[in-house]
């Protein structure tokens, strides 16, 4: 049987390797085409959740922002608060860089140094007297390093007075709990330690009354004394006239050691320390009330140590 022939002139093995590269073209177009439906259908599921990731982010980030807001709100209201607070404090109070510089005052402590305004560069060397400004440099360290606070007292010449003052320096924390400055509270105690003084002063001069009393009887006691042996003198010979000079030395002597005692209960200078013997200030306060004490019937037995230590005292 003869071979077919196309009008083309092509044959039946053409036509055949012909269809099966259409067939081979057809699949490659229907996986191409199924691949696009995929792609297509993956890339909707991709829209579509990166709109919900948005949307969501969008929610997120405006709740975020009213939490700012709110936050920020109240940020500015306690800031008030404080600011209110440290403006209307009594004591002088400000804040302090690490190297020394002041970072705020509050209207008292400008007042207190007399200054209506402290630039930010100005130093606590060149605000404060040298010896705070010294006192509180010596206990930053420690503060800084230890993160706790710490008071002590200062004096100084201030204003052409002396003045006694009472700081409390304590940490400025970050979030970290790293502390990152220094806030001083400031207290005048030198009106308070005036008022103890006189107090103590008050006390010792109404002690003084109440003894008053009974030295005027042990004083009065060697005075007579003191005539009696005299008017022996005058009334007896010379011949023993050594031993009764010797009785009047000995009175006279214990009316002044009674007045010394007195005077230096007395005296007003209670910030004049000394180093001292407890057993002699013993002594002298028994001397000025021994004689009342007798006289309640109460009978005292003093047992000191011969060698107590010296101490310093007004």
């Amino acid at each position: 049987m003869g071979k077919l022939w196309d009008k083309q002139g092509h044959d039946l093995a053409f036509w055949r390797e012909r269809c099966s590269a259409l067939e081979e073209e057809i699949m490659y177009l229907r996986r191409d085409l199924a691949y696009r439906r995929s792609e297509q259908v993956r890339q909707e599921h991709l829209s579509a959740a990166r709109d919900t990731l948005l949307k969501r982010l969008n929610t997120a980030y405006q709740s975020l922002i009213d939490e700012k807001n709110i936050l920020t709100r109240e940020l500015h209201l306690t800031n008030s608060k404080l600011q209110a607070i440290m403006d209307n404090a009594p004591l002088p109070i400000f804040s302090m860089a690490p190297d020394g510089r002041i970072l705020f005052t509050n209207p008292a402590f400008r007042n207190c140094i007399q200054h209506d305004a402290i630039p930010s560069p100005f130093t606590i060397q060149a605000v404060l007297p040298k010896e705070i400004a010294t006192n509180i440099l010596e206990y930053r360290g420690i503060v800084l390093s230890q993160g706790v606070p710490i008071s002590f007292e200062s004096s100084c010449e201030f204003r052409g007075a002396f003045c006694i003052m009472e700081l409390t320096l304590f940490p400025l924390k970050n979030f970290g709990e790293i502390p990152v400055a220094l806030c001083c509270i400031c207290q005048d105690l030198t009106e308070n330690r005036r008022m103890l003084a006189e107090n103590i002063r008050s006390g010792q001069l109404a002690s003084l009354g109440e003894v008053a009393a009974s030295v005027a009887h042990e004083i009065n006691n060697p005075i007579n004394g003191i005539i009696n042996y005299s008017q022996i003198l005058l009334d007896q010979d010379m011949d023993g006239a050594d031993s009764i000079l010797d009785n009047i030395i000995r009175e006279s002597t214990r009316i002044a050691s009674i007045t010394k005692s007195m005077l230096n209960y007395a005296r007003s200078d209670a910030d004049d320390r000394e180093e001292c013997s407890l057993n002699a200030i013993i002594e002298n306060a028994l001397e000025l009330t021994r004689l009342g004490i007798m006289k309640s019937g109460i009978v005292l037995k003093v047992d000191i140590h011969p060698e107590l230590p010296r101490v310093e005292a007004s």
